[in-house]
Order: structure tokens, then sequence, then C-alpha cells
């Protein structure tokens, strides 16, 4: 059998999310992610088994890992409080820190390509954003560490 095209690997995307958001998320059932209807065209290119790493904004931390779950779709039923985020995409989640066990994103400053650049927050503007794998399996392993979770990063990641 060979193996699978690089194309076939799991795409890792950060959702950028507030302390709101994430509560009413995970309040909701932690099945269901949304986005802003402006990014349609950036959520239908993420596939089941894809990775958001989740991001608290104003805290500027990490505080998750979802694996998607469904092709992504459109849905108008009341989630959030302040805003509808249309698109959406069903997702498992794999890890969820407490806001005050989330890691802060400057442990990374000497580990990401992100610091790199002057204004590293702009990554952080648009969600959901792809992810360089080299950047995201850092990531992923420290919030599964963090979270004490028995998974590791998937097989198809080569730190």
């Amino acid at each position: 059998m060979n193996a699978p095209a690089v194309s076939d690997q799991k795409t890792y995307w950060v959702q950028v999310f507030n302390e709101n958001t994430w509560r009413e998320f995970l309040d909701f059932g932690g099945r269901v992610t949304g986005f802003r209807q402006t990014r349609w065209r950036y959520i239908q290119q993420v596939k089941m088994g894809d990775v958001l790493l989740c991001y608290m904004s104003r805290h500027s931390k990490w505080v998750g890992i979802l694996e998607v779950d469904s092709a992504p779709y459109l849905d108008l039923t009341p989630i959030w409080k302040e805003d509808l985020f249309p698109c959406r995409a069903e997702v498992k989640v794999i890890a969820a820190l407490p806001i005050g066990d989330a890691i802060p994103i400057r442990v990374f400053k000497d580990q990401l390509s992100i610091f790199h650049a002057k204004n590293w927050s702009l990554y952080f503007i648009n969600s959901p954003s792809k992810w360089k794998r080299e950047d995201a399996v850092i990531v992923e392993a420290a919030i599964l560490r963090a979270s004490g979770s028995s998974s590791s990063p998937s097989p198809d990641v080569r730190p």
C-alpha cells in the first residue's frame, strides 16, 4: 500500500475565540464551531480530520484543540451572543484548557516562525487561517501536555 499523499494529510488552522465565544462554544456542547460569513471561502477549505488550534484573543493564549468532524455548512441557529457565525463545521474537542491554564503565546517566542515577523499578532486577525505544520505541531504538543491528554499528535505529523 502506498503512503498517503501530502494533500491527504490533515491541515492545521488557527481559530480565534474571545473569552465569551469560547465559553459559549463549550456551553453549547463543544460540537459545533462557527465563523463569520466573510470567511466562507476559507472555511470551505477545511476538511474532516483537520485540526483547529484554538487561540484566545485579549488573553493571547492557546486554549484548545478541535478536530473537524464534518464538511463545512451554513446554519443560522443561534449559538453565540455577539455574532451569528453561520459558517460552521461539526468538531470534536481534543483538548480544552481552563483560561487560567491556557498557554501564553509568548512561551513560544523562540520556537514559532510567526515571531520572525515584526507584527506577529496579525496572524490572529482572521479565523480560520492556515497554520504552518512546523508551528502547529509545537503548539499542539504543548496543549496536549497541558491538558494531561494521553493523546499525541497524529502519526502523519513529524516534528
